[in-house]
């Protein structure tokens, strides 16, 4: 029974992982289908390529994107078939896929051999749930396959955004220092310049009665 697509693609790809592992490491393929491969499975998976093109001084990922742009004209449908298409060739022509993918089945549900190195391959390169969801930038897409390559380049990513998010910690901490600093001159200058009350001495008033007041002066004698 044929199988539907995506759910023929899904498992071919699966297939792939299984027989040939790191494309980027396998030496069962050939330069030109290994980039053949990788572009059909990113147009299948995230659809035509865009963003800026990786400097030519990046010969490996300038290939890569080329290699996904010049198929900007497919639909991920027709990416998904010329994929198993193309993988059919590589095998040598027609394949029966129900009876290689039942025995790739097999084997996942050996628990034998489902902890074996194949099985940590799987492992390694299964896409987490909700992964497709994730909009990914196209050169994160290009460093999707898992080699140990892709595993440095991302693993300085994440070193430089740590540094990124250190470096606006410490720029917030010194502008609220600043700012504690700033509201405390300010207090300064205001006590500063705040009039002082001063002792004045008394004048003579009138009371109530009729009688008047002694001054400072007259109280000090000097009037």
């Amino acid at each position: 029974m044929e199988l539907p697509y995506p759910e023929k693609y899904n498992k071919v790809v699966e297939f792939f992982f299984h027989e040939f592992g790191d494309i980027e490491k396998t030496t069962k393929l050939d330069d030109k289908n290994k980039l053949l491969l990788y572009a059909l499975r990113q147009q299948a998976e995230h659809g035509p390529c865009t963003g800026v093109a990786p400097s030519i001084w990046y010969v490996r990922e300038r290939a890569m994107y080329d290699a996904w742009r010049q198929l900007s004209g497919m639909t991920k449908f027709e990416a998904m078939v010329n994929f198993v298409k193309l993988l059919e060739d590589i095998l040598g022509g027609n394949v029966n896929w129900v009876e290689k993918l039942g025995a790739l089945d097999n084997v996942a549900n050996d628990p034998v051999n489902s902890g074996g190195e194949d099985a940590g391959a799987n492992d390694m390169v299964r896409e987490p749930a909700g992964f497709d969801s994730i909009q990914l930038d196209d050169d994160l897409q290009l460093r999707l396959d898992p080699s140990i390559e892709n595993v440095r380049f991302l693993a300085l990513e994440v070193m430089r955004l740590r540094e990124e998010v250190r470096r606006l910690q410490r720029r917030q901490a010194t502008n609220q220092v600043a700012r504690a600093l700033a509201v405390c001159s300010t207090r300064t200058a205001l006590q500063i310049t705040r009039p002082q009350p001063t002792c004045l001495p008394p004048t003579a008033t009138t009371d109530a009665h009729g009688e008047r007041g002694m001054s400072w002066a007259e109280w000090l004698g000097l009037s």
